[in-house]
């Protein structure tokens, strides 16, 4: 699935300046799947930051990325072209006409992989 929808189909992310925080607001895309987004939250809940001794990991351990709902964090990055009918919004979907649906290049649907407990099954 990331690689399918690749850099582009990803998260939009920006940092949070409300109150010098240090996380990062995750934008959603509005014609990415519901499913899809479900699936990038669970790829951030597995993002280890330990060694399996429970030491940190070295290096920068990266800020904790927030997922928020609020229409004014709506990515205004267009849709990917090509890609499989199961990686639209089906709301989004419905609301093109027939010419812009045709633009958009729609390929038969495929199966989303389903999360697990560990991102490496």
């Amino acid at each position: 699935m990331v690689v399918a929808l690749g850099i582009d189909g990803g998260s939009s992310d920006e940092s949070d300046c409300e109150l010098n925080s240090k996380k990062v607001i995750v934008r959603k895309r509005k014609w990415r799947n519901r499913r899809v987004d479900a699936i990038y939250r669970k790829l951030d809940e597995f993002f280890p930051n330990h060694t399996g001794l429970g030491r940190p990991l070295p290096g920068n351990p990266g800020r904790p990325r927030e997922h928020r709902e609020d229409p004014r964090y709506v990515s205004q990055d267009r849709e990917i072209r090509g890609l499989s009918e199961t990686y639209y919004e089906p709301i989004f979907m419905n609301s093109l006409s027939p010419l812009q649906l045709k633009g958009l290049d729609v390929q038969p649907p495929k199966p989303l992989p389903i999360p697990t407990s560990s991102p490496y099954v």
